[in-house]
């Protein structure tokens, strides 16, 4: 039935398409991981779900940016805010993963060599209600990445906005921690992973060419 489903909202063009055979398998894993709850609660003796083979995912050929649209976008992030800027030229220039940005800390940059250094993960923690750091996936995912001279200049400024955000929370509460990691979130805590998502929807909705 999910297969010829239509989506709640319409997308950019106006028109209302079906679900896509990736939301259709986020569902299943959905229903899956709550009856599995409901076997450790011991409502359930088994999960039926584990019976099911999941739905398959339709491949589709992923889109990538020109060289002509990434310039254009590194200009559009010039007219924003700095850790939109910071955070957007990183993921161009380093090619880090959203984890992996929000997971960088003061002392992995090396912004006189143009450098920085890929050690951990920060991610939701469903169970625990916040975001929490990791080790990265695998031993290679640990790198140093060299970036160019004006994504330097972007991760300075946000650092400098940075102390200011460090400095009025320290004001407000006598008792506040601020984390290393160079992106918090308004509420002076590591940033939320899907902040980053967000902030790249609004981003591109404001350029409609993008």
């Amino acid at each position: 039935e999910l297969k010829g489903q239509d989506k709640m909202k319409p997308g950019k063009n106006g028109i209302i398409e079906k679900l896509s055979s990736s939301s259709i398998n986020e569902i299943y894993k959905l229903i899956r991981k709550i009856l599995n709850k409901a076997v450790t609660w011991g409502y359930l003796e088994t999960n039926p779900v584990n019976k099911i083979k999941a739905p398959n995912i339709d491949k589709k050929e992923k889109e990538t940016y020109t060289r002509k649209e990434l310039l254009q976008i590194l200009e559009y992030l010039k007219q924003e805010d700095v850790i939109t800027e910071a955070t957007y030229n990183i993921a161009i220039c380093a090619g880090l993963r959203r984890s992996e940005i929000l997971g960088l800390h003061l002392d992995d940059l090396d912004l006189v060599n143009g450098n920085i250094y890929i050690k951990r993960d920060a991610v939701w923690d469903d169970e625990l209600k916040m975001v929490v750091e990791k080790e990265t996936k695998t031993k290679d995912s640990v790198r140093k990445v060299p970036i160019p001279l004006f994504c330097c200049e972007a991760i300075y400024e946000c650092i400098k906005l940075r102390e200011r955000i460090i400095h009025r929370f320290e004001k407000k509460y006598f008792n506040y921690i601020a984390p290393d990691n160079i992106f918090l979130s308004k509420f002076g805590k590591i940033m939320h992973p899907d902040t980053i998502s967000s902030k790249w929807t609004k981003f591109c909705d404001k350029y409609d060419e993008l």
